[in-house]
């Protein structure tokens, strides 16, 4: 294992100084290239490898590739730090706190609990409706970075309630539902993907912008046939052979669990007050005229 370890940390030395020497020779070869190309290629190929290789966590390595990046002058501090002037990095630190409270409080095995009571204690129609429902907020909330937070976050807490085994296939079938109930039904709508609406935007002075209906009728056809084969490989080719115990009489097993769970605590009611206002803010925000990305975050923090 040490060995193992070693060599990974030969790789990552190795494979950034081999890019740096490659990039450097180019760069005197055509002096049109940006000098800072060759530590560019370095830093990030060392955090690349880095990752890869798990030979230190994400958040740290990535924290020093931006601050290499400083150091070692490849870029003004401005457009380095720039990112975070943008809305991406703070809807997903928001998202990631959401979805921590979803788990400290519970709410997110209530949640599941009450969806597996009202569509019926089944595997496929938990699959089912988790699609559908995610059908409809795709055609609400254009942020696919919130609905995957919601949905797993819900698929998490029905592998909770269920007492089922992390490491399982059904569990992976639950989770993997979850990210396709937010995912697969989002490229049916114009609003249904940020994805989307960069990419219109980025077109719009080469070809006429279709308008949401026609946008539907060209795509949804095909993103319904898409969200059904999604449905078919978490019902029955993720699985495989396994199958949710005590699925003969599952709806006993969740009444009895909702009952156990009692009745909703203050700080789940909080908290399903805050999502809501969250997902308001993000919905409404050409009538408020606040960035609704921002507050969404700031109502998680």
């Amino acid at each position: 294992m040490l060995r193992i370890t070693h060599l990974k940390w030969l790789l990552s030395l190795l494979i950034p100084a081999g890019a740096y020497f490659a990039v450097q020779t180019a760069v005197q070869a055509d002096p049109s290239l940006n000098p800072h190309l060759p530590m560019f290629f370095a830093i990030t190929l060392w955090a690349i490898t880095v990752w890869a290789t798990d030979i230190l966590p994400a958040v740290p390595s990535a924290a020093a590739m931006t601050f290499l990046y400083l150091l070692c002058n490849v870029a003004p501090a401005p457009v380095i730090f720039g990112a975070w002037g943008a809305f991406l990095p703070w809807i997903c630190f928001g998202a990631l706190i959401l979805s921590e409270a979803l788990e400290q409080t519970g709410l997110t095995r209530r949640l599941a609990l009450q969806l597996m009571h009202l569509v019926g204690a089944t595997f496929t129609r938990i699959v089912v409706s988790l699609m559908t429902v995610g059908m409809f907020m795709a055609f609400l909330l254009p942020d696919i970075m919130c609905r995957v937070i919601i949905f797993v976050a819900i698929a998490h807490g029905l592998v909770m309630a269920l007492e089922l085994d992390p490491k399982s296939r059904i569990s992976s079938a639950i989770i993997m539902a979850g990210f396709c109930s937010a995912t697969s039904p989002g490229y049916g709508f114009l609003t249904g993907t940020e994805m989307s609406l960069i990419a219109m935007d980025q077109i719009k002075s080469i070809i006429t912008i279709p308008t949401w209906g026609e946008y539907a009728l060209a795509n949804l056809p095909f993103i319904i046939l898409y969200c059904c084969f999604s449905i078919f490989m978490c019902v029955k080719i993720i699985p495989g052979k396994e199958h949710i115990p005590h699925e003969d009489h599952l709806k006993e097993v969740v009444a009895e669990r909702l009952r156990d769970m009692g009745p909703m605590t203050t700080q789940e009611w909080k908290l399903l007050i805050l999502m809501i206002c969250a997902i308001t803010g993000l919905l409404t925000s050409k009538w408020h005229g606040l960035n609704g990305y921002f507050l969404y975050a700031l109502i998680a923090i």
